[in-house]
């Protein structure tokens, strides 16, 4: 366990909490994004919290993956990947924050910034130059929050997902530089 406030932690995800991981994420997942989807989201979620996606992701040793406590209650997840080159900056050593998705019931209560503060203190910690996220374009409170956290948007890119709704397919790469 990983203590950030004394509200906030973070709990190892392992192979034993496939169940509990998918349950969390198709109620928080699905709240934030079932309106991209044609069939509600169930694909997608389907596509990354089963307990054969979930080992997959799990055995990739520059990956940490993690429940997000608030009060010792699953409230979200995180997951980071070191060493993930970014396309936009190849000559720097940067940590890719792959997934951070909380229940809206905790929103805008300074949990992301926490989350936020923790990983860039653990990539400084680490060496790295960098942290960069990939965010939808439609999302416009996660790209406040991410400027907020200082983010620049570097580039753009599309993604190819069938059953997204097309006008919801844009998507920015974003870059922290860590000093």
């Amino acid at each position: 366990m990983i203590s950030i406030t004394n509200q906030i932690s973070l709990k190892e995800i392992t192979q034993q909490d496939s169940t509990s991981l998918f349950q969390l994420m198709k109620v928080v997942y699905t709240k934030a994004y079932s309106y991209l989807w044609e069939e509600q989201g169930e694909w997608y979620l389907n596509l990354n919290w089963t307990p054969s996606q979930i080992s997959k992701e799990l055995s990739d040793p520059n990956a940490s993956y993690y429940f997000v406590l608030v009060e010792n209650e699953a409230k979200g997840i995180l997951r980071f990947v070191r060493d993930a080159e970014f396309k936009d900056k190849k000559d720097l050593k940067s940590l890719k924050l792959h997934r951070l998705y909380l229940d809206d019931s905790i929103q805008g209560i300074g949990v992301g910034k926490h989350i936020m503060t923790w990983v860039e203190q653990y990539a400084k910690d680490n060496k790295f130059h960098g942290v960069w996220l990939e965010a939808m374009d439609t999302k416009v409170q996660a790209l406040e929050f991410y400027k907020r956290c200082g983010y620049k948007i570097t580039s753009n890119f599309r993604l190819d997902f069938k059953r997204m709704h097309p006008k919801y397919r844009g998507m920015h790469n974003m870059y922290k530089t860590l000093e």
